[in-house]
């Protein structure tokens, strides 16, 4: 009777002690994967995160594109108009002049209770803002055409025009995903209103993501482009 409760007892301590040694491995095999595991979650929310932040990037640009596409053909009269009073003028010149006639029509629009029969006023402001920066694009479109590149491929070397285009993109702009000093616009072609073989509007953004994971810091940037063909009249 006591052999047996001395093998029992003998069984019960070896069992606890086995059982101690399991739950120590365990915790050990337990902290060695944790860091692993919280890096792969992080990984996989970041990854969501960029996906985000590109879909926010594309629909802005494309959404921008499409309105200054579509309301192109009210400028293109006003350009044809403005165009006809000088003699000589050039794909580049008068764009201060429609801006400026735009502007004009929209203050009369906006002081009137009644509707008011001239289209410049129903023109979008983002796309009235860019119009006094068009110049500068077309001259610079000019030059790249001479050299045999296209101009939507390189950047836009003036500040002013690139920071109002920026501007206008993230009015456009998703705000609760997209942050403004991380956008910029890196490449813009305006329609030629004497060219019929470039009439596309094309746009092209990019934006810095920060990546911030466990041991890694990097920057990624996200690029995106669109164009459509804008409606000019025959």
């Amino acid at each position: 009777m006591e052999t047996n409760r001395r093998t029992i007892v003998l069984t019960l301590r070896l069992l606890w002690a086995w059982r101690k040694r399991a739950e120590g491995s365990m915790v050990v095999e337990a902290s060695l994967l944790l860091p692993f595991f919280l890096v792969f979650v992080f990984l996989l929310i970041t990854l969501v995160r960029i996906h985000i932040a590109e879909m926010a990037l594309q629909t802005a640009v494309s959404e921008t594109t499409k309105q200054f596409a579509a309301h192109m053909y009210p400028v293109e009269l006003i350009y044809k108009g403005v165009k006809g009073k000088v003699e000589n003028s050039n794909a580049a010149a008068n764009w201060e002049d429609i801006k400026r006639k735009i502007e004009e029509a929209k203050d009369k629009l906006d002081g009137a209770e009644e509707f008011i029969g001239q289209f410049e006023a129903y023109i979008p402001d983002p796309l009235v803002a860019v119009l006094g920066y068009v110049k500068q694009i077309r001259e610079q479109a000019d030059r790249l055409k001479k050299d045999g590149k296209e101009a939507i491929r390189d950047k836009i070397i003036d500040p002013a025009v690139q920071t109002v285009f920026t501007s206008v993109l993230y009015d456009m702009a998703d705000q609760s995903v997209l942050q403004k000093d991380r956008l910029t616009v890196t490449g813009v072609n305006f329609p030629d209103f004497g060219d019929r073989s470039d009439s596309l509007m094309e746009i092209e953004a990019e934006y810095i993501y920060y990546l911030s994971l466990p041991f890694i810091q990097k920057e990624i940037v996200l690029k995106r482009k669109a164009s459509e063909r804008a409606w000019l009249g025959a």
